[in-house]
């Protein structure tokens, strides 16, 4: 009897706090599945770093990739066009190749030098320390978003639970 009773006076709220937390930790670990391949991505550029051998490339082309970016039904669609520089280094008595996206603090021009850190066995898999530095802004990026989201969550739940 006294279950029954917490039960109809506290379901609703329970419901309408817990429906929350799970539309939170929804949003949150959609976002954390970016953040889960960026972190990939960044441990081998480290890896590559720490381990991979050094050589001096040079920018060999600099060029523009578009992607479409598709609006709703507000907003209309858009090119978006970012600048890439394309890089070349020797390696076991070759040349490889590999690129990275341009920035506009620090923009290189062709035939400007770049150091590049690279897998001695296989060299294509290769950065560069701006990938490096890119790496780490993404993911304090994502880490502020996902403890943003985390926060209005709890707020929002915390608001719920207190009416």
């Amino acid at each position: 009897m006294e279950f029954a009773r917490f039960l109809d006076r506290y379901l609703d709220d329970f419901l309408a706090v817990a429906s929350i937390f799970f539309c939170g930790a929804v949003v949150c670990g959609i976002i954390y599945i970016s953040y889960y391949f960026l972190k990939k991505s960044q441990k081998r550029h480290l890896w590559l770093q720490r381990n991979g051998k050094r050589a001096s490339g040079r920018v060999i082309a600099l060029y523009e990739k578009t992607k479409y970016m598709r609006g709703d039904e507000n907003t209309p669609g858009q090119w978006m066009k970012t600048e890439w520089a394309r890089y070349s280094f020797p390696a076991d008595g070759a040349e490889w190749i590999g690129d990275f996206p341009q920035s506009k603090k620090q923009f290189y021009h062709k035939g400007d030098s770049v150091e590049v850190y690279y897998d001695p066995a296989d060299p294509r898999r290769n950065c560069t320390p701006r990938q490096i530095e890119e790496d780490k802004k993404i993911q304090l990026f994502f880490r502020f978003l996902l403890g943003f989201l985390a926060f209005v969550t709890l707020a929002a739940a915390a608001c719920m639970a207190f009416q």
